[in-house]
């Protein structure tokens, strides 16, 4: 939960708020949080295709679910003990079909009120004279519209979670704990008033006791102060000669006080209460904790709806820490892919005994899609999450780095070669026992003789380290290499006949069938004959000389 400081999360949902940021953007710190560790690098997240995987996951109904689930996919895994913890609510909900509609009405009906919290939080107020910027979150008035609004989500969140039909799992307990407990905070019976203004600063009744203290009510009628105008406005002109006082501006003494009443007491309310008051809860501990609650319910059940909505069967894997990472799947379908395709190939992986994989086998044939399967579940399953698979146990890793092929830019000084070779150094510096690399081809943009020297060097140093790692690679010399060692696991496409099955089996494979993607593409040898010929015939290419 979002205890350690609430500012960060705080600033982030006023982006989410305002339209500033996306659901799935960088998180956004402000100077006095701890950035937290994440998983994975920028170049990975996207060649994992990790947004594509959120779009599939989630469901959630709230903001605060989005952003939890964004930061637990994108984050380090917690504990082995805590994501079995999970697992065990994940059960409960799918055997207790009350309860889980239950907490789907609760959390959406806390969809509704939120944003209203949000916009109390961090609005500012611009008079009846001003105007309203839902981007920078202004508003038109003085903020008792919107005090009013914001201060419903929380008190009748925690009193909804009350009536909740009883939980098992200790999980949901904690959260649904956390959720109740709050109607008894402090910052709860301010959020439902009175709040009280003494010298010891703002106060709920119970601490008010019989101290003197301004009570906060939100709104322009301000019984005391109305009727000590309306007594101005009506004794004040008695005090002169009548002709005076009808032929002289004194008539329009109660629009000059009604102008004098309407900023004192708005300016008043917004510096004493309003302001202090939306800076209390965007700060408060107790409300990030409430909060956190709120998103980790909304992430569980997005969690079961995509448990209950995938095409083929699903299962909680066997999530455990180690000294060094391990994988085992049977059966494994992508995430991504398999959602609405029962018919998606499943495969067997197994990374255990050795640290090296060779995947290997003609374009198109599914290398890339396997590991992209291998990374999704890696995450998912340490989020707690369901995976596509009839079984699956895997250790916690501590980072997932995925490379591909780059193109140098412009700007870079060492060329392809180089600008690769910096990546794999900037992968190679980050892993530890307990990631897992997966590298698309190596060494790019040398010759033959120095790219498979090279390779051997970085594949040699990624073994030593101990952490999984998977090359993807048609340099059928390279994995063979390894086989003479005896060092490494050999994964190939399966092909019947003419016809790749999608299904890897052991073995290297040694084609590539660039000529099929070649014609499926249109750019077999007789293609370009037929464009040359063409470009030819309409004078865009001139005849050979003579």
């Amino acid at each position: 939960m979002f205890v350690h400081n609430a500012r960060g999360p705080a600033k982030r949902l006023f982006d989410l708020v305002t339209g500033k940021a996306e659901s799935r953007g960088a998180p956004v710190f402000e100077r006095d949080e701890v950035e937290r560790p994440l998983i994975m690098d920028e170049a990975t997240h996207q060649v994992a295709e990790i947004d594509g995987l959120l779009d599939v996951l989630d469901t959630t109904r709230t903001l605060i679910g989005k952003e939890t689930l964004y930061r637990s996919v994108t984050g380090q895994a917690r504990a082995a003990e805590e994501i079995k913890e999970k697992q065990e609510a994940l059960k409960e909900l799918a055997s207790d079909k009350k309860l889980t509609s239950a907490l789907d009405k609760l959390l959406r009906e806390a969809a509704v009120k939120e944003k209203d919290y949000y916009s109390f939080l961090f609005a500012k107020y611009t008079g009846y004279m001003g105007s309203t910027d839902p981007d920078k979150l202004e508003f038109q008035g003085y903020g008792y519209a919107e005090h009013r609004a914001g201060m419903k989500l929380l008190p009748e969140l925690s009193e909804d979670a009350g009536l909740l039909p009883p939980v098992k799992s200790d999980y949901l307990k904690r959260l649904v704990s956390t959720l109740v407990s709050f109607g008894d905070k402090r910052e709860c019976k301010l959020m439902e008033g009175p709040v009280y203004k003494t010298f010891g600063g703002l106060k709920t009744k119970k601490e008010k006791g019989f101290k003197p203290g301004v009570k906060f009510r939100p709104g322009l009628i301000k019984p005391i102060l109305v009727a000590m105008f309306a007594l101005i406005a009506a004794f004040a002109p008695m005090m002169f000669d009548p002709e005076i006082a009808l032929h002289t501006p004194l008539w329009m003494l109660p629009f000059v006080l009604l102008g004098v009443y309407i900023p004192s007491v708005t300016s008043f309310d917004q510096e004493t209460f309003l302001y202090p008051l939306s800076k209390l809860f965007a700060t408060s501990e107790e409300t990030a904790k409430v909060l956190g609650a709120l998103g980790e319910l909304d992430e569980l059940l997005s969690f079961q709806q995509y448990g209950d909505s995938y095409s083929t069967k699903v299962i909680l894997p066997e999530v455990f820490s180690a000294t060094a990472h391990t994988l085992e799947l049977k059966g494994a379908r992508n995430p991504i892919l398999g959602k609405k395709d029962p018919d998606y190939v499943p495969n067997d992986i197994k990374l255990k005994d050795e640290r090296v994989t060779f995947i290997t086998g003609p374009n198109s044939g599914g290398k890339t899609a396997l590991c992209k399967t291998i990374t999704q579940i890696q995450l998912l399953a340490q989020i707690g999450c369901y995976v596509p698979a009839d079984e699956a146990s895997l250790s916690i890793v501590d980072g997932i780095y995925y490379q591909t092929p780059e193109v140098n830019t412009l700007s870079a000084d060492v060329g392809r070669f180089g600008t690769e070779l910096k990546h794999t150094k900037a992968i190679f510096m980050k892993t530890t026992p307990n990631s897992l690399v997966v590298l698309d081809e190596l060494a790019e943009g040398t010759t033959y003789e120095e790219k498979l020297k090279t390779s051997i060097t970085i594949l040699d140093g990624f073994s030593k380290l101990g952490n999984s790692t998977l090359l993807v690679t048609h340099n059928h010399e390279l994995a063979d290499h390894y086989r003479k060692q005896g060092i490494g696991i050999f994964r190939q496409v399966g092909i019947e006949g003419d016809v790749l099955t999608h299904r890897f089996v052991d073995g290297i494979s040694k084609i590539s069938h660039a000529h099929k993607v070649a014609a499926k593409i249109g750019f077999t040898e007789a293609d370009i004959n037929v464009f040359l010929e063409e470009k030819k015939n309409s004078g865009v290419v001139s005849p050979p000389p003579v």
